[in-house]
Formats: C-alpha cells, sequence, structure tokens
C-alpha cells in the first residue's frame, strides 16, 4: 500500500472516533443538560424553601417569644400594643401582629384598628387552637392591614398555664413579592409559591397568573405529592416545560414551584451540536486534501527521524537530537536546524520550569488561605490548592475544569458574575459572597483576585485567595441581634467601664425603670443610682475582680427619689485575650414580686387561721353534741362536718370572697337524703352574696333546720314541702339594715305544741344567729308546720346586685333510676389516704359489691385496672400522691367503664367535665347512691 493509501486510511480511521464521540457527545450532551436543568431548578425550589422556612423559623421563635411576655399573658393591651408597634417597625416583613382570645376577639395588634375585629373565623385561628401548637396559615385579605397576606399562629397561654388565646403575625405578600424579586431566575423561568388550597402567595414573573388568584392546573396537580421532584409537564400555553416542586411537607410552609421552558433551555446545546458537526466537517476535509498534498513530497524518512526524536523526548530523554541534512537550504535541514535549537533552549527553560514549579507548589500547597488559579473568560477552574478544596467540601477533581460560579449561592450568582467582569476589566477585585459546600452547607468566603497573565489585551489567568469569613459574619449577626435583645428587654440593661466604672451604654427599658434618658445617664458613674445608706456598697469591684453577681438584691433610686428594690446580675466582659474591658448589669425590678410575696403570707397567715378555726368549730360540734346514743351521734357529728364541707367548697370556689346565698341553700338542701328533691324544697329571694365569714354558720343554720325537718317535720313525709323565702330589709340613711329569712314547713306531722325543752339543734341555731350572724331567731310552732323567722346583720352581706346565676336543683332521678341493684358489681376504688380508702371499701362490701383494690397511687391503679378483667363501675380520688388520676380515667372511659370522682377540690379533672363528683367528706350512704346510679347508668363509648 502506498504511503498516500496508508496516510489517508489513517486519516479515515482517526476520523471515524471523532465522528462517533460527536454522536455521543451530542446525546450525552442534550441529556447533561436536561439533567443539569432538572437539578438547577430543583435546587433554586430547596434554596427558595429554605428561605421560606427560616421565615417561618424566625416567626415561631417571634410568636413564642411573644406568648410568654408577660403583657401578652396578662392581655394588658397598652403595653402589648406598644411593644408590638416597636416590633413592627425593626421587622417590616410582618403586616400584622396582634394576639386574640379564645372567642376569636382581637385584644392586643399594633395596629389600634384592628380592635374589635374578630379573627374566630380564620382557619390559621382554629387550627391553632385545635392543634396547640404553631401553624402556617393560607392567603386571606387582611381586616386591620388591608392587604394581602399569609399568617402564622401559635396558641399562649395565661398565668395559671392555661391557653388563653393566640398570638399571630401576617407577612404581606408585597414584602414577599419583593423577596423572591431578589432571587435571579434564568431566562423564561416562573417561581411560584402557593398555599394548601391551590391559591398563589407570590410569583415571579406573572405569567398571566395574580397573587391571591388560584394557581394553574399543572402547578395544583403537585399539590398533594409528598416528597419533593421535578416533572415535565405541558403548560396553559402549549410550551413544554420543567417543574421542580417542594411541597409543604418537605418544607414545612407552603408549596414551592420552579418551572424552566424545556426548548429555550436546550436550544443552547442543540445549537452547540449543529456548530460542531459542521466544524468535524470542514476538519475533515482539509485533514484529507492536507495529506494528499504531504504524501507527493519525501517527508517518510525526515518524519521518522522527527518522530524518533521526539518519541526520546516524550521518555523524558532531554538530549535527543536530529542529524545535520546533507543540504543546510533545504526545509528539513532548516526544521532540523530549529528543532534542534528550540531543543537546547526547552532543555534550558524546562530544567528553571521545574525549579520554580518546585516553589510554587510548596508554598501554594502549604497556603493557610485558599487559592485557585482560574481563566477569568469564564471563571472555569485551573489549579487549586488543597485548603481551597476544604473551603468547599469537595475533592480536586470536582473542581477542576468546573467554574468558579457554580459553586456561588443561588442569592449571590449576580454579585458573582459582576465581580468576574470587574476582574476582566480592572485585574483586580475584593468581595464577599456565599458559597455551597459539597455537604449542602453554606459559609461566607472574602476573595481577593487579581489577573496574572493577559493574552491578546485579554486577561487569560488570575489567581484567586479565598478566605472563610463565615465566623466574622455569624458574630456580627449575633451581635446584632444580642444590641437588638438588649434594645427591646424590659429589664434594665447597662454597662460599665473596666477603668473608673462610668456608665458606658443604657437600654430602654433602664430609662423606664430609673428615668434617666440614655444621655444623662452615659458617662455618669454607677453611684447614680445607689442610696447613701447603702452599707454593703457597690458589687462593682467584686464583679470586675471575676465574681459573678446573680440576683443580688438591693435597693436604688429613681430620677425622682422613688426607691426601687431590685434583683442585680454583674458580670465582667472579657476580649477575646482575655482583657477585662467592663461589666455588664441586669437590673430587674422587684416591686411586683414583693407585692406577691407579701399577698402570699397573707393568704398563708388566713389560711392557717381559718384552718384552726375550722378545727375549733369541729372540736365544739363533738364536745357539745349530745353522747347517749352513740348511732345518733355520730350521724350528728358527720352530718354537721359535712355541712361545713359544703360552705367551704362554695368559698374556695369563689376565692373566699363569699358566696351565693342561693347556692349556699341549694347546696345544703341536695346534700340530704330526700331534700334534694326540688318539688318538694322551694327558694325564693333576690340574689345576695354573703360574707366569707357569714357562710359557715349560716350554712350550719340551714343543716340544724333541714335535719329537724327529715326527723320531725315536713320533710320526713312524702307530701311534705318546705319554703326558704329571703329578702333585704328597709334600708336606714341608704345602707341595707339586713337580711331577713323565713323557713316555713308545710305537709308534715301536725305541729300539737312547742317542745317543753330545747335540742342541742335549736341552741346551736339561735346562739349561731346572735353571736355570728349578729342578728336574732323567732321560732313560731303554728298547727299547720313550723315557721322559723331569721334576721341576718348587715355586716354578714358582701353584695345585693345580682351574682352569678347558677342552675336550679336538678329534679331527683325518675323511681327507679337509682334503685338498680349492685350485688356483685365490680368497683375499681383508687383512693391514697388509708383511712377514707378502708372506710369507703368497707361501705362498697356492705352494700354488696365487690372491690378491687383499693390503689393508692396512679401506677397500682393502672395495674389493677390492667388484669382486673370486668370493671363495672370505678371511683377515683383526683389526686394520687400528687399525681393526676387522669391517665387511669382515661383508660377506663376508653374501656367504657363508667367513673365517678371523689374529691375535695369540688370538680372533676380537665377532660372529664361531664363525670359525677362526690365532694369530701363523703357520706357513706351519698357514695352507695352514687356507684348505684353509676352502675344503673347506659355504659360509655369510647
Amino acid at each position: 500500500m502506498s504511503l498516500l493509501s496508508r496516510l489517508l486510511s489513517m486519516v479515515g480511521l482517526a476520523l471515524l472516533p471523532a465522528l462517533a464521540a460527536l454522536v455521543w457527545g451530542a446525546v450525552e450532551t442534550s441529556q447533561s443538560r436536561e439533567a443539569a436543568v432538572r437539578e438547577d431548578a430543583l435546587r433554586l425550589a430547596r434554596l427558595v424553601a429554605a428561605d421560606h422556612q427560616r421565615l417561618a423559623d424566625g416567626a415561631r421563635q417571634l410568636l413564642t417569644s411573644l406568648g410568654n411576655l408577660r403583657a401578652v399573658r396578662a392581655l394588658d393591651q397598652e403595653e402589648c400594643q406598644s411593644f408590638f408597634q416597636r416590633i413592627l417597625a425593626d421587622f417590616p416583613r410582618y403586616a400584622v401582629l396582634a394576639t386574640a382570645t379564645l372567642d376569636g376577639q382581637v385584644v392586643c395588634s399594633a395596629q389600634p384598628t384592628a380592635y374589635g375585629n374578630n379573627v374566630g373565623d380564620r382557619a390559621y385561628f382554629q387550627r391553632a387552637i385545635a392543634e396547640n401548637g404553631f401553624v402556617v396559615g393560607g392567603f386571606v385579605m387582611g381586616r386591620a392591614s388591608g392587604q394581602g397576606s399569609f399568617h402564622f399562629a401559635q396558641p399562649f397561654r395565661d398565668n395559671q398555664g392555661e391557653v388563653a388565646g393566640v398570638v399571630h403575625a401576617a407577612i404581606g405578600l408585597n414584602w414577599l413579592a419583593q423577596e423572591i424579586g431578589r432571587v435571579p431566575l434564568p431566562a423564561h423561568a416562573v417561581l411560584s409559591i402557593i398555599d394548601a388550597e391551590g391559591t398563589i402567595l407570590a410569583i415571579r414573573p406573572g405569567q398571566g397568573q395574580q397573587v391571591g388568584g388560584a394557581a394553574g392546573k399543572v402547578e395544583r396537580a403537585f399539590l398533594g405529592r409528598e416528597t419533593e421532584g421535578v416533572e415535565e409537564a405541558v403548560d396553559a400555553e402549549g410550551r413544554r416545560r420543567f417543574y421542580a416542586y417542594l411541597p409543604a411537607s418537605a418544607g414545612g410552609t407552603h408549596h414551592v414551584v420552579v418551572s424552566f421552558d424545556r426548548n429555550a433551555m436546550l436550544a443552547e446545546v442543540s445549537g452547540a451540536e449543529r456548530r460542531g458537526a459542521l466544524v468535524l466537517l470542514g476538519t475533515t476535509l482539509l485533514a484529507l486534501a492536507l495529506t494528499v498534498l504531504g504524501a507527493r513530497s519525501l517527508v517518510r524518512r525526515p518524519v521518522d527521524q522527527m518522530l524518533r526524536a521526539a518519541g526520546r523526548w516524550r521518555a523524558g530523554d532531554t538530549s535527543a537530537r536530529l542529524p545535520a541534512a546533507g543540504d543546510a537550504r533545504s526545509e528539513f535541514a532548516r526544521l532540523a536546524a530549529a528543532f534542534n535549537a528550540m531543543a537546547e533552549a526547552t532543555e534550558v527553560r524546562e530544567r528553571s520550569l521545574r525549579d520554580s514549579e518546585a516553589e510554587f507548589r510548596a508554598i501554594f500547597e502549604t497556603a493557610a488561605v485558599g487559592v485557585a488559579q482560574i481563566d477569568p473568560r469564564d471563571a472555569r477552574i485551573e489549579r487549586v490548592n488543597r485548603r481551597f478544596c476544604d473551603i468547599l467540601g469537595r475533592d480536586e477533581g470536582e473542581l477542576l475544569g468546573h467554574a468558579l460560579l457554580d459553586h456561588v449561592h443561588p442569592l449571590d450568582e449576580r454579585t458573582g458574575a459582576e465581580g468576574m467582569a470587574r476582574l476582566r476589566r480592572s485585574g483586580q477585585i475584593t468581595m464577599e459572597y456565599r458559597v455551597l459546600r459539597g455537604d449542602g452547607t453554606v459559609r461566607w468566603l472574602r476573595v481577593f483576585a487579581s489577573v496574572s497573565e493577559r493574552a491578546g489585551g485579554e486577561a487569560s489567568r488570575a489567581v484567586a485567595v479565598m478566605q472563610d469569613v463565615t465566623e466574622q459574619r455569624q458574630a456580627e449577626e449575633t451581635n446584632a441581634r444580642l444590641a437588638a435583645i438588649v434594645t427591646s428587654a424590659p429589664e434594665a440593661i447597662i454597662s460599665l467601664s473596666g477603668e473608673d466604672g462610668r456608665i458606658l451604654t443604657w437600654n430602654k427599658g433602664a430609662e423606664t425603670l430609673f428615668g434617666y434618658t440614655g444621655a444623662e445617664a452615659v458617662g455618669a458613674r454607677a453611684g447614680l443610682l445607689m442610696p447613701p445608706e447603702d452599707e454593703e456598697g457597690s458589687f462593682y469591684p467584686l464583679a470586675l475582680a471575676g465574681e459573678t453577681i446573680r440576683d443580688r438584691e438591693a435597693i436604688r433610686i429613681a430620677r425622682d427619689g422613688e426607691r426601687i428594690p431590685v434583683a442585680i446580675t454583674m458580670t465582667r466582659m472579657l476580649a477575646a485575650d482575655g482583657r477585662v474591658f467592663g461589666v455588664s448589669v441586669i437590673l430587674r425590678d422587684l416591686r411586683e414580686r414583693r407585692a406577691a410575696d407579701q399577698h402570699q403570707q397573707l393568704l398563708m397567715r388566713e389560711i392557717d387561721h381559718r384552718a384552726k378555726n375550722v378545727m375549733a368549730v369541729v372540736r365544739s360540734l363533738v364536745q357539745l353534741s349530745p353522747k347517749n346514743d352513740p348511732v345518733a351521734f355520730g350521724r350528728a357529728i358527720e352530718g354537721r362536718i359535712s355541712a361545713m364541707a359544703r360552705a367551704h367548697s362554695l368559698l374556695a370556689r369563689d376565692r373566699w370572697e363569699g358566696a351565693s346565698l342561693r347556692e349556699l341553700a341549694e347546696e345544703e338542701v341536695a346534700g340530704r337524703d330526700g331534700g334534694g328533691d326540688a318539688r318538694r324544697v322551694e327558694l325564693r329571694g333576690p340574689p345576695v352574696m354573703l360574707r366569707p365569714d357569714a357562710v359557715q354558720p349560716l350554712s350550719m343554720v340551714l343543716h340544724e333546720l333541714v335535719t329537724n325537718s327529715l326527723k320531725y317535720g315536713a320533710l320526713s313525709r312524702g307530701e311534705g314541702k318546705v319554703m326558704l323565702d329571703w329578702r333585704i330589709l328597709p334600708q336606714e340613711d341608704g345602707v341595707a339594715s339586713g337580711l331577713s329569712l323565713v323557713w316555713t314547713e308545710r305537709g308534715g306531722p301536725p305541729v300539737e305544741a312547742a317542745p317543753t325543752r330545747k335540742g342541742f339543734g335549736s341552741r346551736l341555731i339561735e346562739i349561731t344567729v346572735r353571736h355570728q350572724l349578729q342578728g336574732a331567731v323567732t321560732v313560731e310552732w303554728e298547727p299547720a308546720g313550723l315557721v322559723v323567722r331569721i334576721r341576718v346583720g348587715a355586716g354578714s352581706i358582701t353584695a345585693l346586685a345580682p351574682s352569678p346565676v347558677t342552675p336550679a336543683l336538678a329534679p331527683p332521678p325518675a323511681d327507679g333510676d337509682d334503685t338498680g341493684g349492685i350485688q356483685d358489681a365490680r368497683v375499681l376504688l383508687v383512693e391514697d389516704e388509708v383511712l377514707v380508702a378502708i372506710e369507703a371499701a368497707e361501705t362498697l362490701a356492705s352494700a354488696g359489691c365487690q372491690v378491687i383494690g383499693p390503689a393508692a397511687t396512679l401506677a397500682e391503679g393502672i395495674a389493677l385496672a390492667t388484669r382486673a378483667g370486668r370493671i363495672d363501675a370505678a371511683v377515683l380520688d383526683v389526686s394520687l400522691q400528687g399525681q393526676g388520676v387522669v391517665p387511669l380515667a382515661d383508660m377506663l372511659v376508653a374501656r367504657g367503664v363508667p367513673i365517678l370522682f371523689a374529691t375535695g377540690y369540688g370538680e372533676p379533672p380537665a377532660g372529664h367535665h361531664g363525670a359525677p363528683v362526690l365532694t369530701k367528706p363523703i357520706r357513706p350512704e351519698d357514695l352507695v347512691a352514687a356507684v348505684r346510679r353509676l352502675v344503673g347508668a347506659p355504659k360509655l363509648v369510647a
């Protein structure tokens, strides 16, 4: 085969892989570009969702902090409004900041026009109450702000720990539109943020859709997705687009959708493929033509010599040279001479280059900062050191050949591109931007770049030095946040100089507490606030010496001379080098706490006083009651103590501020056998509130009247009736002179004559009314029945205005409702007081019940209920050695077991407000009757 044929065959063979590579590369490039477009869309969606989530996290922290504010918990409208307005001024993202009570009524808002609004119909408000936690709402048109927005909401609790309402903040959609306007979007891309109902919260560009309107059909189809993804679909205009979506379940807030025009994004790749094909075709034709021309000359031998010499150079033999040709004027002779001269010069440069390269690499690799060699024309990375790889969290192979801007945070891509343009123009730049590391974390870099080489007047190579300044940035942000906290804190926070103790900073809390403005206080000595008689002296030297002063109580003087008790916390401030440069001081106002402590001590003394009085009364009842009949004695004592307990429950329920006369009468009549029938007892009279010290004496009087009626009077017969009437006596000088009560019995045994002697009950009534109620009593023994007239002094009445309305006595159960048999009924008994438990167990056993227990603790009760099998009823003490019985009650209700609560609180625990309650002390007959009704009641359904 001729040399020409060989050369042509070689060229043909050489071009075949290139053609195959072109086809493969076109397909691979198209697939890679499509995958890159999908990844770019998903990455952009993630970044927008992450920023949206940070917005929600910030709102959660804000609402949690606001919910713990005293002004919010106490519903202090003035202080709350002022505080909310300061927050809105500092954070323009929020259009609304307000709190609402459980009925939806706005009670505090940064906008005064919002008062009177009701947000009870808002979905975010209802969800916050139902879920009892932080929620993110959808699109609403604000009633107070007048603009479209979406809300973050979270319940807050009052000082007793109960949910008192909802604190909510609205993000204005105008602000959100500005925020997403900063997101760098490729051409033909669309970014949408959509709520759970498919309403657009923000969109860029509009694409014919508006904020507050319904999202497109394609975007709404992604609302049901559980995880993020990228899908290809046809939009409303018939164009194929890539849609990247992050559902709310993945991002935690709202749905984020980013779409790219498929044809527009892949058009660049198609053009490149066509240009590559034309270039390869032209190159092929040119190569064939040159091959034909070159083969016509005698090139084989000199070419072989040159190839051998080049081969030796490639092998590292830099001494290889071409022999001199016979004709010094021939091209090959000159080529050989030029080759040899180039070889000599190259060998010298190679040695110098190796030396310089070794020195440069040593410096390059050991540098403490990241160093990269880049091509400024396309920002392509050509070389990096180890520190640069560490900063970006990527291997060298992942960086070389790729553009430096590929690692820039999407929000800073524009900054990076502008910086690269300035580098090409001016030759050097200094800038800061964020980058995305290989692990997805974000770091701040400070970049110094300078052009090192130019080709044809154009920058062709540059060196970039990069320093990680993330910690510095975070420290700056932390300082800004701390400054905001100090400025807005209600406590007085000041700082003192480390040299002479002068005041350096003075926050708004200090101005409010002491009355001095910042201009007046800064520069003055801390002694400005100290009283002259302060024996302990300033804590400043102790704090400066390193001692931490924590909550030390002292007195400080305000500008107006008021002596304010404060709790002082002081600690010295140290610079990074350990140098003391000042002292931080926090002064907390103790006036409210001191007042609360005094009030608590007063309450404790009052409780002690009342407890001793109760014990003294009980002792007197035991001593004075007739003891000739032990059984009657026991019943009389039990009844009188029960009357005292019922009165005590009423007082405790109303916080010892008094009790309603009607409620007291209803409690006493309802607590007696046969006396709770509303058809046999009639109560008539205006609303009257009794003073606390009159409630228990009057309850004893009513108890004795009911007891006498049950034994000898109208209530001892089924047709008997009792009327209790009361009225306010005429006023004297505009003040009520007292209260008149008339007890009338009818339908009982005929009264033939007044008794010849007075029993203990009669004497107790007379003495109690005369001495404790400052009144008088008259007893009339009429033939039709007993009439008792009682006058109570005005000092026993606390209010004549209408008292809280309470339901009248419920009629007794219909015949047969509470007389069902409880023989062999299995009753679970849980009571932590041993004697009470023994008495209750014996009472139930005597009635024929099978008692399970008694259990004294919550754990024992749950264990008994778990292994007991069938349980027909349960009697539960509300508090078991400090633990609530609610978990056991919930467990029994779930099994359909009817439950009865025995408690001294007078009401069932939370979550069981419909359950029956027996108030301690409990009489055996009341316990048996209650269990009988419980066993005969329909089974509960969990």
